[in-house]
């Protein structure tokens, strides 16, 4: 009986049941989510009334985490929750294996797709941003910290959106960021003579678009809030006063006027009374003004203003003023009024300037006082004095005065040498002329009549050497010496400076490239006038060896060359400033042959590297064959990784960067191609970089 059991229970378990599992549908999900939960149904144990386990696993471990299974035996269903590892993207098989205790085994898979996704680009702004009124757009900037690399499956290239909500506050000028940089700069123009707050929206914007539900942009809101800023006033009329002995004159704004950038009232632009006349009064409605005496230009306006001459011996008289907006006195001060009687006892200058003269960036020099006056009632001639005319502290370093040649013919004005002539006489030498060295003329002999310095004073005009002579008014004094009974009160002179834009400049006029490889190189251009950042970059025309690709941001001359045959070619390049002015210039592209000559590294690139580090290599190489004084420019093949950089650091010498990623493999290769090529289109050679890739060592316990 016991022999016969045990063949029973023998049979029996020959005979069990493999549990079951309902199938499992394909899963699809995508890159970077939450927790998937996959439902299990259908479970049952092979043998009745055996417990069940279930375990799970995937193919691809790299892909998934490892799976959870939630089962408590003996339901006919449960869970298997998977996710997948972070910016993983692929396909896989979920395996669910069902075991009961009577030993019966099965397993249902899945095929588990895990779709790619964009990241989004990260950034840090700051809330607000204050500025000061009428500052320069290469000041006005808006700094971007933080912002996040992006996977090593995904594009590094960001672009950036900036909208301002009020453009007549502020305008958006340029943005400034390198590849991979963790900052950017964002730069501004504030209009002239604005100030308020308004909102500015910052999108920054990767290369992998929106597929799968991924996003593409990121937006940030801040303030910028441009601070008021107290315009001085400029004097802007200053003409000498015309009466008779014992007479009165009056006084009004074609005399004597100031303007206020910031728009102020009439009433606000004060006059002070510093030095009265000698020979007469200053008056207010008629009421004498003493020393610190104030009256408006409303009253100069309105015709309140006088000068009465006392009478007695003729002479000339003048008076010494200084001006306010109510907020900043002007420091040129004082303002002298000159006021021609009979006679003088000390020289007398007027400029007499009906309007502001103005100079246009790149014209000749212009004449300061065209129709100044210069009188002396009691010496025939100003020998031994000095006619000075200095810049104020306003004016710029490329700022110039200098004396105009007419001829030698009666009444004119030449230079010989540092000689001053007057009708074809010698009347002083000159020196100076610059911001630093006031332009001074010493006077000697009879022929340096007060008619002779009139007509020298007339021939003094002004100019600016520099690409950037600025829009300021620029004031100029004038001061003449008798050498006798002294020197006659100083005058100013306001003149306009109007600036033009200069066409930006293509520096790059030739570039050599070796052949069977498309490399990145980088065309230089400059603009006088502004930021290098306004230009824009485009290709014209075609080589016939090379094809010539621009890449990046229109105000980077990034471009790419592929190239076709050997030989040099020519290409034409358009460069625009922000004005809209644009040059086209051509390019020579050679494409090296075996008997180029080219430039040579002089030391091998080291052979390995390790994981996760910044591979740096010093570049040198010898330029002998391409002659003396040859310079190189430093790129790299176009395949590159974003986050290779070849940065120069001399004439034939660079830096090469290299964040080698930290999920490359320990003995693994990381390949770099450098391309050095002559700046002046001579040659070009590849320097490979083959890198060997090494686990760093591990900390001693």
């Amino acid at each position: 009986m016991r022999l016969l059991s045990l063949l029973l229970l023998a049979a029996g378990a020959w005979a069990a049941q493999a549990p079951s599992i309902a199938p499992l549908a394909p899963v699809q999900i995508l890159e970077d989510p939450a927790t998937t939960r996959i439902v299990l149904a259908g479970i049952a144990p092979g043998t009745p009334g055996a417990s069940v386990t279930v375990g799970a696993s995937v193919g691809d471990t790299a892909l998934l985490l490892a799976p959870t299974v939630i089962y408590t035996s003996p339901a006919a269903a449960g869970e298997v929750w998977i996710q997948p590892r972070p910016d993983a993207f692929g396909s896989t098989v979920l395996t669910v294996t069902v075991r009961d205790s009577a030993g019966g085994t099965t397993a249902a898979t899945a095929a588990v797709t895990v779709l790619s996704v964009n990241d989004p680009p990260a950034f840090t702004l700051a809330e607000a941003w204050t500025f000061d009124e009428d500052t320069a757009a290469s000041a006005c900037k808006v700094t971007l910290t933080e912002i996040s690399r992006l996977p090593t499956n995904e594009s590094n290239h960001l672009s950036f959106l900036v909208g301002v909500a009020d453009p007549a506050l502020v305008q958006f000028d340029s943005v400034f960021h390198l590849d991979s940089g963790l900052s950017a700069f964002i730069y501004f123009r504030p209009q002239p003579d604005r100030f308020g707050s308004t909102q500015v929206a910052v999108t920054v914007i990767d290369d992998d678009g929106t597929a799968n539900g991924g996003r593409n942009a990121t937006t940030h809101l801040t303030t910028i809030t441009i601070a008021p800023i107290n315009d001085p006033p400029v004097l802007t009329a200053n003409r000498a006063l015309a009466v008779g002995i014992g007479g009165t004159v009056a006084v009004g704004i074609a005399d004597l006027a100031l303007s206020d950038a910031d728009q102020v009232a009439d009433s606000t632009l004060v006059w002070t009374l510093e030095t009265p006349p000698a020979a007469g009064d200053w008056l207010l409605d008629g009421a004498a003004l003493v020393a610190g005496g104030g009256f408006t230009q409303a009253d100069l306006a309105a015709g309140r203003i006088s000068y009465r001459h006392r009478g007695g011996p003729a002479a000339g008289d003048a008076l010494g003023l200084r001006f306010s907006d109510g907020v900043v006195a002007l420091p040129l001060g004082p303002v002298q009024v000159a006021i021609v009687v009979a006679g003088r006892a000390r020289p007398l200058v007027a400029l007499l300037a009906a309007t502001v003269p103005s100079w246009r960036e790149g014209d000749a020099p212009t004449l300061i006082a065209p129709a100044a006056l210069v009188e002396d009632g009691d010496r025939p001639d100003l020998g031994g004095g000095s006619l000075s005319v200095w810049l104020a502290a306003d004016s710029h370093a490329d700022d110039r005065l200098a004396i105009l040649s007419q001829g030698t013919g009666g009444g004119q004005i030449a230079l010989d040498g540092d000689q001053v002539l007057h009708g074809g006489r010698a009347i002083g030498r000159w020196s100076g002329g610059t911001p630093a060295a006031p332009l001074r003329v010493a006077l000697a002999g009879a022929d340096a009549t007060p008619a002779a310095v009139q007509a020298l004073l007339r021939r003094v005009a002004f100019s600016n050497g520099g690409d950037d002579p600025g829009d300021t008014l620029r004031s100029i004094a004038v001061v003449v010496d008798d050498g006798d009974a002294g020197a006659s009160l100083p005058v100013a002179a306001a003149l306009a400076v109007v600036p033009v834009n200069d066409p930006p400049r293509l520096l790059t006029r030739a570039i050599a490239t070796p052949p069977g490889l498309a490399r990145r190189f980088v065309l230089q251009g400059s603009d006088p006038d502004t930021f290098d950042l306004g230009m824009v970059f485009s290709i014209a025309s075609q080589p016939a060896n090379a094809t010539v690709t621009k890449t990046g941001p229109p105000w980077k001359g990034e471009c790419t060359i592929v190239p076709k045959h050997a030989g040099t070619e020519k290409f034409t390049v358009s460069l625009a400033d922000r004005d809209g002015q644009t040059i086209s210039m051509l390019v020579a592209l050679t494409v090296t042959g075996p008997s180029t000559p080219r430039p040579h590294p002089r030391i091998d690139p080291p052979l390995t590297a390790e994981v996760g580090s910044t591979f740096i290599w010093e570049l040198d190489c010898d330029t002998t064959d391409l002659g003396p004084g040859a310079e190189l420019d430093f790129d790299l093949t176009d395949d590159a990784p974003n986050q290779a950089f070849a940065w120069p650091t001399g004439p034939a010498t660079a830096t090469i960067y290299w964040d080698i990623p930290a999920t490359a493999r320990d003995g693994s290769y990381q390949r770099l191609t450098v391309i050095a090529s002559d700046r002046g289109g001579q040659g070009a050679t590849i320097i490979p970089l083959t890198l060997r890739l090494v686990a760093p060592p591990k900390a001693s316990q």
